[in-house]
């Protein structure tokens, strides 16, 4: 924002208390702009994959079902899997989907990328490169993450876009984009804005030629009550939305998905074109901001010059995330034991209350992945009334029956109901941690088991 100002001064002053006054109105004048704007934009998260490798502490690569290993919904005929499948040359990222050969039928492996950190409200930007076979079906999109007790719920969903080729009812200069309404009238999904070229009904774009021959920038911006798209900095439509869980409260918050998805009945409708495979997906970068009232930021996103200026997303909202327990440091007593042994393990928390009380537990994972042993403990005070940090020591009794070799030692706060006990919840945890293994657990160690 500017502001202009207007100066006047008497054509008769004394030389020296104009010279003065020349002096403060050029301070005042160079000082202006940098205090006109008490808010703007800020990035929240952003990946422009200038690694070697896709960055496992930013993106986990199933879906967030099925404790973090749901690869495949729908009717679909891909499987996400990590073979060749997140490809990284020159700064981007390829999700690459491969035909594979079953005996009577052909499957696809495919690429996926989920967020590992969430968001409430904000705008969202990706570049991307579509793929161009029929039965093809990428998609940019939000979808709701665990509330703080470890449970999942859908609706509500965001989809910035949805491609689909089925050279049929879909054809390459079209691109979905919409939101998921449902059976609650609160979430909104009337429509605001709408292009003359995006269909209302079908809620698709047409463009003038197909998009699957350049780059192409796909932006969101999600407000607390209202949903915009843009292509290439054309905004398309803008909706009212909320989201909200199907019991009318806020839903937790959403991570985002990048997808390449393959055949079902809508994509795969005239069947899908084996002969055109390998796909990909190309994402050039993912960016998240979220605009702030109080601390002064850029007017662009990242300063996308695609982007909604901080005044057209301006936008109020309570929280911008879901509090979390943090996993602050672990330490074990030693890095090798015997079976049967006990070894004790120290961590500390700062802890974030839960709804429900949960229990600490320590796991002992073999190295392929399998759970040998638990042990589940109530901590100090109970998670429902946490509020400050929390330091715990568990013992870790090794089976008797423990073959040798290297494991893990990984801890989860998580349900104490019967039945439910890989219903955890949520945390973050310090960096040296790194990130959980999609079922929420953290590895805080390794241990090497001897006879």
């Amino acid at each position: 924002m500017t502001r202009e100002r207007r100066f006047r001064s008497c054509a008769k002053r004394e030389a020296s208390r104009m010279r003065v006054s020349i002096a403060i109105a050029l301070v005042f004048l160079v000082a202006a702009p940098a205090s006109a704007r008490a808010a703007g934009w800020r990035v929240a998260f952003e990946d422009s994959f200038d690694g070697p490798e896709l960055d496992g502490r930013k993106w986990a690569t199933r879906y967030v079902q099925q404790n973090g290993t749901l690869d495949r919904i729908n009717d679909e005929l891909e499987h996400y899997r990590d073979d060749h499948n997140h490809e990284i040359h020159d700064g981007i990222l390829s999700l690459v989907a491969h035909a594979r050969h079953a005996a009577s039928s052909v499957q696809y492996d495919s690429g996926m990328v989920r967020s590992r950190q969430t968001f409430y409200y904000g705008y969202f930007e990706a570049r991307v490169f579509l793929p161009s076979a029929r039965g093809i079906w990428p998609a940019f999109w939000l979808n709701s993450d665990y509330d703080s007790d470890g449970q999942l719920g859908w609706p509500p969903e965001i989809d910035a876009f949805e491609y689909v080729i089925n050279e049929g009812t879909e054809k390459a200069d079209m691109i979905h984009s919409g939101v998921v309404v449902g059976r609650l009238p609160e979430r909104g999904g009337d429509w605001l804005f709408r292009d003359d070229a995006f269909n209302q009904r079908w809620t698709f774009f047409k463009a003038p030629a197909p998009l699957n021959q350049s780059w192409h920038v796909v932006g969101l911006l999600w407000k607390p009550d209202s949903v915009t798209m843009y292509l290439d900095g054309r905004k398309l439509y803008t909706r009212s939305y909320r989201w909200l869980s199907n019991d009318g409260n806020l839903a937790p918050p959403a991570h985002v998905l990048l997808n390449l998805a393959i055949g079902g009945n809508w994509a795969g409708h005239n069947g899908v074109n084996e002969a055109a495979f390998p796909q990909e997906l190309k994402v050039d970068y993912v960016r998240v901001c979220q605009f702030s009232e109080t601390i002064p930021g850029p007017d662009r996103c990242g300063d996308s010059a695609l982007a909604p200026t901080a005044t057209e997303g301006q936008y109020h909202a309570d929280v911008d995330d879901m509090p979390r327990t943090t996993l602050l440091s672990a330490s074990v007593a030693r890095a090798a034991a015997r079976a049967g042994d006990e070894v004790l393990v120290h961590y500390r928390l700062s802890a974030v209350k839960t709804k429900e009380d949960h229990r600490l537990h320590i796991l002992l994972v073999n190295e392929a992945g399998r759970e040998v042993s638990r042990v589940s403990d109530d901590p100090p005070e109970p998670t429902s009334r946490w509020h400050r940090t929390v330091d715990v020591t568990q013992v870790l009794a090794i089976p008797a029956d423990a073959s040798p070799g290297n494991y893990a030692i990984m801890f989860a706060v998580g349900s104490r109901k019967p039945g439910h006990p890989d219903q955890f919840v949520p945390m973050n945890a310090a960096p040296e941690f790194g990130v959980s293994d999609g079922r929420l657990r953290y590895t805080v160690s390794h241990l090497a088991i001897t006879r």
